[in-house]
């Protein structure tokens, strides 16, 4: 089986520290270190004591700089950078003719006008941009949504989801789950700083952010005869079946039906699908048309339709 070489630019939080000092599998360097199929040949980080570290720990070469490198061998390149630099880097990939797989962190970058300059880019190098929203690589979330698209859970009532930080940097995993699960441009209820609604054909999605320091990530999925819950920022699912309860009259309970850890180890999924032609990944097509919405709905701004 060919192996192929990789390059990470920016070693930070999800480019390699994450995991870099327990058994989990969150980041794009310890994934393509245990990888059967990948050779990851350099890490790049503007921070040398950084750089060394994960050299050392994955066992590749470093560089500061990604200019010094010659990605003419180079598969797959992973963008890590903050936001602030992906435009920067993406110019620079157009501008050298690569056209092999980048996998970039989101959001893909940080203006509207950055925006409208990298769709004048060309097809053949956008074709192979991809965005590292990690549940839409997770196995066990990619069959859970598709079976809640074929209506397996029955009808969706009620979507929910609790986040923190900034919409563009978290809540948005869960709204790219949400705009394939219904495939359509959600019309905008309301928005402030801390609540969205979104409205996808009749089915309110609700969005709330919260104000604390409690790390905090989850999505509840109602339908018409059960509740998912992905709890602990996302790393467990609970799937509950509505019965009749025993207690209270025309009324009904949670039955815990499925329980499940999911979600670590994703990256080892993106890795079995990235080169698959065929499988859905979630492109830079779709990270900027998230993108454009998440802004059309901060620029509504405490608004109520």
């Amino acid at each position: 089986m060919k192996k192929y070489n990789a390059v990470i630019i920016g070693c930070g939080k999800i480019g390699a520290l994450y995991d870099i000092e327990n058994d989990l599998i969150l980041t794009h360097a310890k994934g393509y270190y245990l990888s059967d199929n990948i050779n990851l040949k350099f890490v790049i980080d503007v921070d040398k004591s950084v750089a060394v570290k994960v050299s050392k720990k994955y066992n590749c070469d470093y560089k500061l700089d990604y200019k010094d490198i010659d990605y003419k061998e180079i598969d797959i390149v992973s963008i890590c950078t903050p936001t602030e630099f992906h435009f920067e880097i993406l110019s620079y990939f157009y501008k050298i003719q690569y056209t092999k797989i980048i996998l970039l962190e989101k959001p893909v970058v940080e203006s509207e006008e950055e925006i409208t300059l990298i769709e004048s880019f060309s097809k053949k190098f956008l074709d192979n941009i991809f965005i590292n929203y990690i549940r839409a690589y997770d196995k066990d979330y990619r069959d859970i949504f598709e079976k809640l698209k074929n209506n397996n859970y029955s009808n969706i009532e009620y979507i929910e989801v609790k986040y923190f930080g900034e919409f563009e940097h978290n809540a948005v995993h869960a709204f790219n789950l949400i705009n394939r699960l219904f495939s359509v441009t959600p019309i905008i209820k309301y928005s402030d700083n801390l609540t969205v609604i979104l409205n996808y054909n009749g089915i309110d999605i609700i969005f709330r952010s919260l104000a604390t320091k409690y790390v905090n990530y989850d999505i509840s999925i109602y339908t018409n005869t059960h509740k998912l819950c992905f709890d602990h920022l996302g790393y467990k699912v609970n799937v509950y079946k509505n019965k009749l309860s025993t207690k209270f009259e025309n009324t009904y309970e949670l039955d815990l039906v499925f329980s499940k850890d999911i979600l670590d180890g994703y990256i080892l999924d993106l890795i079995d699908i990235i080169f698959d032609r065929s499988a859905y990944k979630p492109t830079i097509y779709d990270g900027i048309k998230d993108l454009k919405l998440i802004k059309e709905i901060k620029n509504v701004g405490n608004h109520t339709c």
